[in-house]
């Protein structure tokens, strides 16, 4: 991230600001997640995460896109605690440079497993590494998710049992500070790298795993939990001096609404304005049809579009909206370009199988995309992906 300040004299500097001084009222940049990977077994993973640097290297490129999500699992780059090994990003980053796009970096410390497949057998491999795990305990839920089955075909499993770390005890914020030091020495500064998002709950997100408000494990707390975003905050603000920082927020959201405590949204709003004094960029995965009659959900959503409208607002910030699934399974489309439109991110984050409707638009069935084209339309749904990516694009300015 540039400390320098930008805003002196606005337009020469504009090209030395760094990746988020985009206008307001310019159409977002796109970006993708990878698409389903198909194991040695003949099974599909979803999912986001990349297990080698083959996992993004067929992705199905079209000409709107200006790069791609690279999310990598903690325990993937360091199996053990004196053990890391970063050639899949250093491989991923090579592959999108020599194609002129960008990469939003993200290390999932905390998130649901995924199926690998090694010499014929199967795991589910979390990502929080073992020795980590043992280090700060564990707690379970049984409501976990896994990418791929034990033994099936299906893309995910849901109910299943998960151990996830302890988030909450001081060790494990000094793991994740010695993660986040290693990852500043060898790319602060990338300039393929277009943000790097800063390692918070489930799959970097501001969302900790622990249920709703209220049900929540024994040693977390609300408060507590603003407070260990704001010190991870702190250390990535002082770890990258060049590469541009995300916060993507999520639990804070709901929770300035849903809970109404006074020192709450203090914290929040403290927290908040820290990240925008030290030009943080802001994204939210929320980006859906509207639903006023669910009404904490609808102020939340309310809440984090305002949030990132206002860093998407400064030059030196930046602001992002994701969707919260594939086009397929969403209805109202032009109201979700309304969003965008009020909005006016830098940034919309979609799926694999919007990057897929795009290629085979213009290219037919290929290698690239004929695993979600064959899914889609197994489940009749390829017409439907094609048009709702086609509307929302047109109607959020991209043109053929």
């Amino acid at each position: 991230m540039i400390r320098a300040f930008c805003a002196i004299v606005l337009l020469p500097l504009l090209a030395i600001c760094g990746p988020a001084q985009a206008q307001r009222g310019a159409r977002p940049d796109l970006y993708f997640y990878r698409t389903a990977i198909t194991l040695e077994d003949g099974s599909e993973v979803f999912g986001f995460e990349a297990f080698s640097p083959n996992d993004m290297a067929t992705f199905p490129e079209s000409q709107e896109m200006s790069g791609v999500v690279l999310m990598v699992h903690w325990s993937t780059l360091c199996p053990a605690a004196d053990r890391c090994d970063y050639s899949i990003i250093d491989k991923s980053l090579e592959y999108w440079r020599a194609r002129g796009k960008k990469v939003v970096l993200a290390v999932t410390t905390i998130g649901w497993p995924h199926k690998v497949v090694s010499n014929g057998k199967e795991a589910l491999v979390g990502a929080t590494p073992d020795w980590v795990l043992a280090k700060v305990g564990a707690f379970t839920t049984k409501d976990g998710v896994s990418f791929g089955e034990i033994g099936g075909k299906g893309g995910e499993a849901h109910g299943v049992t998960v151990d996830l770390p302890q988030f909450w005890r001081p060790a494990y914020l000094v793991d994740l500070e010695r993660l986040i030091h290693q990852l500043a020495q060898r790319y602060d500064g990338n300039p393929t790298i277009a943000q790097l998002r800063m390692s918070l709950g489930m799959e970097t997100e501001e969302n900790p795993p622990v249920g709703w408000f209220g049900q929540t494990p024994s040693g977390y707390s609300e408060i507590g939990w603003v407070k260990l975003c704001g010190d991870i905050a702190r250390i990535y603000e002082r770890e990258f001096q060049r590469t541009h920082l995300e916060f993507d927020i999520s639990r804070m959201a709901v929770g300035y609404v849903f809970l109404n405590v006074g020192a709450y949204r203090a914290a929040v709003d403290g927290l908040l304005n820290e990240l925008k004094q030290h030009n943080v960029f802001l994204a939210y995965n929320g980006l859906a049809r509207p639903r006023p009659e669910n009404k904490v959900g609808f102020a939340a959503h309310q809440y984090a579009y305002s949030q990132v409208q206002r860093f998407a607002a400064s030059p030196r910030n930046g602001g992002g909206l994701e969707l919260v699934g594939p086009l397929w399974q969403q209805d109202g489309i032009a109201a979700m370009a309304e969003i965008v439109n009020r909005t006016r991110p830098n940034r919309l984050v979609m799926f694999g199988p919007e990057a897929a409707a795009l290629n085979y638009r213009r290219l037919g069935k290929n290698p690239a995309n004929q695993g979600p084209v064959d899914r889609l339309t197994r489940l009749k749904k390829l017409d439907v992906e094609i048009a709702n990516t086609n509307l929302l694009l047109q109607l959020i300015g991209y043109t053929d």
